[in-house]
């Protein structure tokens, strides 16, 4: 996975800059422990980084960023998959209100 397969490759890229520094603070404060390989490590957090820019809506939640990308990093980090799946269904764009069948075009 690269930069260039994400809709806006300077949004992933700080999006992995942010899960990093998480991951960095978590295992600098004893909170998370360092998994034994690195490369698999950045290959997850880069997953999780296109997980979060492709769910990210920024009309809906730019104000939020930091707060929101901390949190979900933190729950990808502790293997909280269930908890994840949620977290990415509740930022995605609201889909658009059906228009009333008698409300004249």
């Amino acid at each position: 996975m690269s930069a260039e397969t994400v809709k806006n490759p300077a949004n992933y890229i700080e999006v992995v800059a942010d899960i990093a520094f998480t991951a960095g603070h978590l295992i600098g404060r004893g909170a998370l422990s360092f998994p034994g390989d690195s490369r698999q490590l950045m290959s997850n957090i880069a997953l999780w980084a296109r997980n979060f820019e492709e769910a990210f809506d920024h009309d809906k939640h730019s104000d939020d960023y930091m707060e929101l990308v901390d949190q979900y990093a933190e729950l990808c980090l502790h293997g909280e998959e269930r908890k994840v799946r949620e977290f990415l269904d509740a930022m995605k764009p609201s889909a658009p209100v059906p228009r009333n069948r008698f409300q004249s075009p």
